[in-house]
């Protein structure tokens, strides 16, 4: 592959802005006359296919409207895209254009008729290994040269980049063991191990059901999962704690944002669950030590792990007055520590 000095020039920043940014439409339109100028061309593209990731069809192109609402009417009889889906390798209009391929005439009349074009170039876009959309590269007319094989490799190079960004931006982060990702019908898309076993032993999950399934926490999760999704509440951090017999759990849930789709549709498909904390639940408190009712309330949420700010918000009252009741339970028990306590009141 050689470049000019120019293609070279443009081929650095185009990547810097690539790694440097948030992918997401207004980026690829800003960066569509930057594209289409490292190949001496006119149209760019990029189309999404509806799937795991992508709620819905997705076209950007610096073409006008009436190109991008053409294209999806004959998107069918696209025989670059089929040629393309066959091995998920780049494909070149003027390589096909020879060939006798199903629809290839009919696809052709239709396409001159919003925008001739006289050579394209389309590179697929893959999704954990799946094909999940293509770049177009594109010149119109009839007049223009065909894109030679120096030109083709470079629009594969710059494609690469462009398709490793949209990657970045739509595949959900590394899996923890204690988080979850799920849309909003409460459907989960991923789960990590730890969380897993603990959404079964609370939910009874199903993996092909939403989540509250039939049990008795299935109630409590609704109730704080529909209120954490209520449009009227403006989206924010949810949580919500749930009691067993022998352990207390912290969920917590907020939107995760996907930056590629965020500027292209009114929806995060996705919110993410964490287990914060997850306490045993010691119940052999002696009843010597006289605690008071609010010191019961402290202690509570000693073993759900908060801290002294989290427990005066809780309980609704100050630091200075949660430490005061902190120490009295302190002195009650004959200990200095959160840690002495917990032991002193588990033995």
């Amino acid at each position: 592959m050689l470049l000019r000095d120019d293609q070279t020039i443009n081929t650095q920043k185009l990547i810097s802005s690539l790694y440097s940014n948030i992918l997401n439409s207004t980026l690829l339109m800003e960066l569509s006359p930057l594209i289409c100028k490292i190949v001496d061309s006119h149209y760019f593209a990029l189309i999404l296919f509806p799937g795991e990731y992508i709620p819905e069809p997705i076209y950007i192109s610096n073409n006008p409207d009436d190109f991008n609402s053409i294209y999806q009417e004959i998107q069918d009889k696209d025989f670059m895209l089929h040629a393309m889906m066959e091995n998920i390798q780049p494909v070149h209009f003027n390589h096909l254009v020879r060939k006798d391929i199903p629809y290839k005439r009919e696809f052709l009349t239709d396409l001159n008729k919003a925008r001739p074009v006289s050579d394209c170039c389309y590179i697929p876009i893959k999704l954990d290994g799946r094909l999940s959309g293509f770049i177009g590269i594109a010149r119109e007319g009839l007049k223009n040269l065909h894109y030679n094989n120096n030109e083709l490799e470079i629009i594969k190079y710059i494609g690469f980049f462009i398709s490793e960004g949209v990657e970045r931006s739509l595949i959900l982060p590394e899996l923890q063991e204690n988080t979850a990702y799920l849309n909003k019908k409460g459907e989960v898309l991923k789960i990590g191990d730890r969380l897993k076993d603990i959404f079964i032993e609370l939910f009874g999950i199903k993996w092909d059901q939403p989540l509250w399934s039939e049990t008795e926490f299935s109630a409590q999760f609704t109730k704080s999962w529909s209120s954490f999704l209520s449009p009227i509440k403006s989206p924010g951090d949810g949580s919500l704690f749930i009691d067993t017999e022998s352990k207390q759990y912290n969920l917590e849930y907020c939107y995760y944002t996907v930056p590629f789709l965020k500027n292209i549709i009114n929806d995060e498909p996705y919110i993410k669950i964490t287990l914060k904390k997850s306490n045993l639940v010691f119940t052999s408190r002696n009843p010597d030590y006289n605690f008071t009712p609010r010191e019961e309330e402290i202690i509570d949420c000693i073993y759900r792990g908060l801290t002294n700010n989290e427990i005066s918000q809780k309980l609704r009252i100050s630091v200075a007055t949660t430490k005061k009741h902190l120490w009295n339970v302190y002195n009650k028990v004959g200990v200095d520590s959160r840690t002495s306590l917990l032991f002193s009141l588990s033995h």
